[in-house]
């Protein structure tokens, strides 16, 4: 399949909508809408960006990451789909990899990276040297913070919905095990962050050590690529949240949107 069929399998309609600087990068994209996923921004062919005097070419190619999409699990990319707002193919690298290098203490280039308020992606020039999937797995665990910061607002709405079923109930359990058993007699999933307080697991890769951020990154990267022992606690977690975004979907529905990670 070509990559201008992917595109359309994957993405739908494309328009080009117009030019904008990036913040991180200071230089001008085209912006491209899609139908059915993220804006994409690319660096128009043939124009200079002074002092950084690169093009278009520097960038990971619309047609590399394309290719690099059925590497992806079918969650995955429907998650990327719908939880990225916009990807930016930059010519340049992270201009925070200095300071990242700086603090610990050798040379580091980024992939990728995530900025969580604007749910917006970079793929950076080092992304050159990967072949379709090691894309498709950076994608991936850009994606699982995306993933992980939907965790996050879906745990307050859980909670919420968890208070309001408690309030009807007579009798309440004083030891959490007991409750738990209530809950679970009721039909009501894991709270989405119970892997935060179960026993710690060994972190997936060396890279996983880094925060709890990258912890589930990488461990929801090894997940969609089926590489997660079903005993690891993160793979209770990734299984059950599907479950547990469509029981506060049912109670939240009327009211507001839902974090939805995958459809």
């Amino acid at each position: 399949m070509s990559a201008r069929d992917i595109l359309i399998q994957e993405f739908g309609k494309t328009d080009h909508l117009s030019m904008d600087k990036d913040a991180l990068t200071g230089l001008e994209y085209d912006i491209y809408t899609t139908e059915a996923g993220p804006n994409l921004l690319v660096k128009r062919k043939g124009e200079f960006d002074m002092p950084w005097m690169v093009q278009k070419e520097s960038a990971v190619s619309l047609k590399s990451f394309m290719k690099a999409l059925p590497e992806m699990s079918t969650e995955a990319l429907q998650a990327m789909k719908s939880e990225i707002n916009e990807i930016v193919f930059s010519p340049v690298g992270n201009p925070n990899d200095r300071a990242t290098s700086k603090r610990i203490g050798r040379i580091f280039t980024s992939a990728a990276s995530i900025d969580m308020k604007k749910r917006q992606v970079h793929i950076w020039p080092k992304s050159k040297e990967s072949d379709s999937k090691r894309l498709a797995q950076t994608l991936t665990h850009e994606t699982g913070h995306a993933v992980d910061d939907g965790r996050n607002r879906l745990a307050i709405l859980y909670t919420e919905k968890l208070r309001e079923f408690w309030s009807t109930q007579p009798n309440i359990p004083t030891d959490p095990a007991s409750r738990r058993a209530v809950e679970e007699a009721h039909g009501i999933p894991a709270h989405p962050n119970v892997w935060r307080t179960e026993d710690e697991e060994e972190p997936v890769s060396l890279y996983a050590r880094t925060n709890d951020f990258e912890y589930y990154a990488e461990a929801y990267l090894y997940y969609q690529e089926g590489r997660l022992s079903e005993k690891h606690a993160m793979f209770r977690h990734f299984r059950d949240l599907e479950r547990t975004r469509r029981w506060v979907a049912d109670w939240v529905a009327p009211r507001e949107e839902v974090p939805w990670a995958a459809d």
